[in-house]
């Protein structure tokens, strides 16, 4: 492998991440969201259950 393939492989794999980590940050601020409006123990046990499989794609 060469070194430009190697920075060409590299910048993909790091664009990747960058919009996995956009779509983490969602779902956690969604959940953290979710969590302030709750009015009882029972619904912050369910805000906090993230639904992750959103990030399979």
């Amino acid at each position: 492998m060469t070194i430009a393939n190697l920075a060409a492989e590299v910048i993909q794999l790091a664009d990747a991440w960058v919009a996995i980590g956009a779509a983490i940050e969602g779902l956690r601020m969604g959940a953290k969201a979710e969590v302030g409006r709750a009015a009882n123990l029972g619904a912050i046990v369910a805000a906090g259950k993230v639904d992750w499989s959103a990030l399979n794609g």
